[in-house]
């Protein structure tokens, strides 16, 4: 397996780690959810609020993950890329930029 093969590989598992993250963060939100209900029907408002904050943060953190998951595709297209295997096909990406620039004579 060459270099780039090994980069590939790694990029995989560090997006199959950014879904399982999103997968906990998916269930520490629906928790949050069900214990804000709760204290919601008993009129704790005081915890709620605090939880309700909780439960954005963990919306936004689910946002970040879906981001971070899609920059991973991204690198794992521009390696492909750079093995010569099409990828995407895109050539949109840094990976292609920088080869521009090299073709031009001059750095990114």
């Amino acid at each position: 397996m060459s270099l780039i093969d090994d980069a590939i590989t790694s990029i995989d598992a560090d997006k199959q780690a950014t879904e399982e993250i999103a997968a906990l963060i998916a269930g520490s939100k629906q928790q949050a959810e069900e214990v804000l209900g709760r204290l919601q029907a008993l009129g704790v408002r005081a915890e709620g609020h605090a939880l309700s904050a909780a439960k954005q943060t963990l919306e936004d953190c689910e946002t970040q993950c879906a981001a971070l998951a899609r920059q991973l595709d991204e690198a794992r297209a521009a390696a492909v890329a750079a093995k010569g295997g099409g990828g995407s096909g895109s050539g949109s990406g840094q990976a292609g930029r920088v080869g521009q620039a090299d073709q031009a004579g001059r750095s990114p």
